[in-house]
């Protein structure tokens, strides 16, 4: 068994642009109105610039915010701090505990437990697994490049779609466990990946 073949979890975050000035908004609900998303600095389509180019942009310009896509398969995203990607999920990527749990760091048991306190408190899985001895923070680092590095993996074959690029509190999110991937090592080891599939005859 893979982390490919783990349960897919539902995408955090959905980012939408704002009306070009001086167009007239639609009505927008109460919720929506007690929750504005933030503008969007920048949109496009994948055809027009992929996803590879588009986190070597983000490294190289060192940018902060969202980067939500939305394709075929689904809605994704992935968030960077200065240039570095410090968060991700796409569609089928294994949630924090499934990592650890494949990983022999904790039982099935114990993810379950954990999971639903954490949903109850909050409160990140991550946090919690820390602050609970559970799991050592270095574990807990791992696991998140292992899901950051899959949801390059799987972006990189995403050549239809859109993206936009949100502020977002220009990244701002608070992390019990630090943890800021280099976009151009993802990239390198997600190319690695689909070559050595692709020479195996897998199905990337």
């Amino acid at each position: 068994m893979s982390l490919d073949d783990e349960p897919s979890i539902p995408v955090l975050h959905r980012v939408t642009a704002q009306p070009a000035r001086g167009a007239a908004p639609s009505a927008p609900s109460a919720r929506v109105a007690a929750q504005p998303r933030p503008p969007a600095s920048l949109a496009g389509t994948l055809s027009a610039l992929p996803v590879p180019e588009l986190l070597e942009f983000m490294r190289g310009s060192r940018r902060s915010g969202l980067l939500a896509f939305r394709g075929g398969a689904g809605l994704a995203a992935l968030r960077f701090r200065d240039g570095k990607i410090v968060g991700a999920t796409v569609p089928g990527m294994p949630r924090l505990g499934q990592v650890l749990a494949y990983d022999r760091k904790l039982s099935p048991a114990a993810v379950e437990a954990v999971a639903a306190r954490a949903t109850e408190a909050r409160v990140p899985v991550g946090e919690l697994l820390v602050r609970a001895g559970l799991v050592d923070p270095e574990a807990v680092e791992h696991a998140v490049t292992r899901q950051i590095q899959h949801a390059v993996k799987q972006l990189v074959r995403w050549e239809d779609g859109e993206f936009t690029l949100s502020r977002d509190g220009d990244g701002a999110v608070a992390q019990a466990v630090p943890v800021a991937v280099d976009p151009q090592a993802a990239l390198l080891e997600a190319f690695r990946q689909l070559d050595e599939a692709a020479r195996d005859g897998e199905p990337r």
